[in-house]
């Protein structure tokens, strides 16, 4: 899976997956207006979202308050528009999408590209693995939501994570040799 979502990557951005890319070979972007033209076609607003409750009469009026609230409230402080622009895309270049609540209960779309494993039969059922790339700085404020703590099931602290991390950087998309 993640050498399908690197040649996918290569071909949306215009770069060889072989051979060295200096720019001396030719590579035509025949999938960008393609990719453009599904984005546009394929665009959800959150005003085609319609919340509405069927059981009963008198629950009609929660339907048009959860609509407001809805329209008016969360999907502005979640940005939701902008998270289904972002499903939007990554499900049409490759075939799918991963979304996570964050801080706040905020949902955030995952790239794809950056899964370090995973079992493709069953993507959230097995292992499946992220691969991250932080500072030192951005480690130690990672120990704010539990990493390093041993009743979370860390092996290891934060400081000696960093010693072991590595101070290069793999290009996402970029084959392994």
């Amino acid at each position: 899976m993640r050498r399908h979502i690197q040649l996918i990557f290569h071909l949306k951005n215009g770069i060889f997956f072989t051979g060295e890319n200096d720019w001396s070979r030719a590579f035509k972007l025949i999938m960008r207006p393609l990719l453009r033209l599904s984005y546009w076609t394929e665009d959800l607003e959150v005003k085609d979202i319609v919340f509405f409750i069927e059981s009963h009469a008198k629950w009609r009026v929660l339907s048009f308050l959860i609509k407001k609230y809805h329209e008016e409230v969360y999907s502005r402080e979640h940005n939701l528009d902008t998270m289904l622009d972002e499903i939007t895309e990554s499900d049409i270049d490759y075939g799918g999408a991963l979304v996570q609540r964050v801080s706040k209960g905020k949902p955030e779309v995952i790239p794809l590209n950056s899964i370090a494993f995973c079992d493709q039969t069953e993507i959230l059922g097995g292992p499946l693995a992220f691969r991250f790339y932080l500072s030192p700085d951005k480690l130690r404020g990672m120990s704010k939501q539990g990493w390093g703590a041993e009743s979370n099931g860390a092996t290891i602290s934060i400081e000696d994570l960093i010693v072991l991390a590595q101070d290069t950087k793999e290009t996402p998309g970029v084959p392994d040799t």
